[in-house]
């Protein structure tokens, strides 16, 4: 048995660390692809917490950017594009609304109703405003870890601000649509990011 809140310890940084890590590993140009350094275009995409590296600027505390590793590294580290897949971006209102129930209270140092100012603080849609990288939003309606409403926030703000984004639903997938979904679905998932890609970065 381990000592007593050591746990608890080491949840609460891993919203910090490997957001630091990577976004390190890319300013100081470590990160290569084929043998070859950090191309002029570079694309960032992922899931569940992605969203986080979109919107931060550099004198933005750490535990903001580990929400995620996509929110905050487009202002950052100029991304070129990104896509986010089953989002997380309001902390707050995900809190009791996902079948993770308040499980999330250990990594954020409490609950939501306790501190809502740090929920706010980690949150990606409280820097929405910074996000102007075009982004991909795909979801599943049916996902009850993420629910879609983390996506419908971010992309009503997003449009209504008139960014570049994209919203794809699929309808009667879950959380795991990219590994247990319905075939032609999870095909459809897959042309739809090689063709962002391809509409922003070409061929």
């Amino acid at each position: 048995m381990g000592e007593p809140g050591r746990l608890d310890a080491v949840v609460a940084r891993l919203a910090r660390v490997p957001r630091a890590d990577v976004q390190r590993a890319i300013v100081e140009g470590r990160v290569t692809v084929d043998g070859l350094r950090r191309p002029k275009s570079f694309s960032l995409g992922g899931g569940e917490r992605i969203v986080a590296d979109l919107g931060a600027e550099p004198d933005v505390p750490p535990e903001v950017c580990g929400t995620s590793l996509t929110f905050q590294s487009v202002v950052r580290l100029g991304w070129s594009v990104a896509i986010t897949m089953r989002s997380v971006t309001n902390l707050f209102s995900m809190f009791g609304t996902s079948d993770f129930g308040y499980g999330d209270s250990r990594e954020f140092g409490g609950h939501a109703f306790d501190d809502p100012a740090n929920y706010a603080r980690q949150s990606p849609i409280t820097y929405v405003k910074r996000i102007r990288t075009p982004l991909l939003i795909l979801h599943a309606e049916g996902d009850l870890r993420c629910p879609i409403e983390q996506a419908e926030q971010l992309y009503t703000m997003l449009k209504a601000m008139k960014r570049k984004v994209e919203f794809i639903r699929f309808p009667e997938e879950n959380h795991d649509l990219s590994r247990a979904g319905r075939p032609d679905r999870r095909i459809e998932r897959l042309r739809r990011i090689q063709a962002w890609w391809r509409r922003y970065l070409g061929s």
